[in-house]
């Protein structure tokens, strides 16, 4: 591959004049376009925690879909956190679902450190569960999301093979969690 790209780790200045420049069909907003004030009242969710880019994009374009299955970019007052049952993935803040066509999430990790505004986003997926790293910013996933087109190939495909060793990590977790309570005293059992 040659010489390695340095993650992006700001909103770039032009992409406000990209968002502008959106190709006409490519993404449909629903909705009203969200303004600061909308942003500093998202219930549940820290008001650092939103990415930069994700601010600028609500409030220039709104929300709304892809049509390419990119997924549904979500308004503020939507945004919630992955419960406790999404394993590793608990606490991520979903900005988008329906990624791919099939409810699952584009999502922040608050673990992740902010970089002037920006955080990686991850695919938060539920066949095969798991996660995977899906760009290193907000921007960097709309940027290709608007490239995305309806090819022959699935929108998040070149993520299966990271999906699949996050989802051998999870089977791991459940044998072991499995092990563990077969190995403990049930509340029903009496003896032992």
């Amino acid at each position: 591959m040659g010489k390695a790209e340095e993650p992006q780790k700001t909103m770039t200045p032009d992409f406000e004049g990209f968002l502008r420049a959106l190709p006409a069909g490519s993404f449909v907003a629903e909705g009203t376009l969200v303004s600061a004030a909308d942003l500093a009242k998202v219930p549940d969710v820290p008001h650092g925690l939103l990415p930069d880019s994700y601010r600028l994009f609500v409030s220039i374009i709104g929300p709304g879909y892809w049509v390419n299955d990119s997924g549904t970019v979500m308004s503020p007052s939507a945004l919630h956190g992955l419960d406790s049952d999404c394993w590793e993935m608990a606490g991520f803040v979903a900005l988008a679902g329906n990624a791919a066509g099939v409810g699952d999430y584009i999502a922040v990790n608050p673990a992740d450190p902010s970089m002037e505004g920006e955080r990686p986003v991850y695919y938060c997926g539920h066949d095969p569960f798991g996660y995977a790293r899906a760009a290193d910013s907000f921007e960097g996933w709309v940027r290709e999301a608007a490239q995305a087109s309806l090819a022959h190939e699935r929108r998040y495909r070149h993520l299966d093979k990271a999906r699949d060793e996050s989802y051998r990590r999870y089977l791991e977790f459940e044998k072991r969690r499995r092990a563990e309570q077969r190995g403990s005293k049930r509340w029903w059992q009496l003896w032992r």
